[in-house]
């Protein structure tokens, strides 16, 4: 039988390349590490950082998408394993509910930090798991927009929609440029967290927290808006912004990549 030659396996039969093709993501941890991930949070019910087993689940599953996000892979194009994987018919079966665990989980997690920060004054931002990815993103997102000649400064209004209880986007916003930044977010449990993490910070001159829906703010004068990745009418909340502020620059996160497993990507 003659060979094909395949991406992923190298020189492989016709009729095997199915099975080591889908066998690829296996072969780098990803859907093993998914699917225990998965068997670990779906019955539970205390996803905070105090439930450490959920702590070593998650952990694993970032660390091994982490890990082919390493420098050493950066350029390298992961579109047909990322699809291959997606496509597995027991990921497919589990991905939406995850996607919805997950979301639980971060807030859970911010929720837990939040806490954490406002009642022991002595505590760190520094010391939250995220820290360095956070400070790195925002960075990262700043550069992309002063190349495209739209850099965020201390004159600029930015806007972050879904601010969650652990503002961490918008203090780096700050901290990196001295803009201005108003928080926005519809979970009022959330608003109240971060107005009072964001006092105890003695940056509530500087950083406002709205309690609302981003399709039903009026952003008449701001120059910046970024829209989490968790927020799920980003669409929406886009087409508002445009109307409102033609002239202001929009951000939308996303997930792209194996990062597709922690978040519904953008449309």
């Amino acid at each position: 039988m003659p060979e094909t030659n395949c991406h992923h396996c190298g020189g492989c039969k016709a009729e095997e390349k199915k099975d080591k093709c889908s066998g690829l993501k296996d072969r780098l941890g990803i859907k093993s590490m998914i699917l225990k991930t998965w068997g670990i949070l779906k019955d539970a019910d205390d996803l905070s950082p105090k439930n450490t087993i959920i702590n070593d689940a998650l952990k694993g599953l970032v660390e091994t998408i982490l890990a082919q996000s390493a420098p050493q892979n950066y350029g390298v194009d992961d579109s047909e394993d990322v699809r291959l994987l997606l496509s597995a018919p027991e990921i497919r079966e589990i991905i939406e509910s995850m996607w919805k665990k997950l979301s639980c989980a971060e807030a859970a997690m911010e929720f837990w930090w939040a806490d954490k920060f406002i009642n022991d004054v002595k505590s760190s931002l520094d010391t939250f798991w995220y820290r360095d990815n956070y400070r790195e993103l925002v960075r990262l997102e700043l550069k992309l927009w002063k190349e495209k000649k739209h850099p965020v400064t201390k004159d600029s209004h930015f806007v972050f929609i879904g601010s969650g209880p652990l503002p961490m986007t918008a203090i780096d916003v700050h901290e990196q440029t001295g803009a201005m930044v108003t928080c926005v977010d519809n979970d009022p449990s959330a608003v109240s967290k971060s107005r009072l993490l964001i006092r105890r910070l003695n940056l509530h001159k500087v950083i406002k927290i709205v309690q609302a829906d981003g399709k039903n703010v009026r952003y008449e004068g701001i120059t910046h808006s970024l829209i989490a990745a968790l927020v799920p009418n980003q669409s929406e909340v886009a087409f508002r912004i445009i109307q409102d502020a033609p002239k202001a620059i929009i951000g939308v996160r996303s997930a792209s990549g194996f990062f597709t497993i922690f978040f519904l990507p953008f449309n």
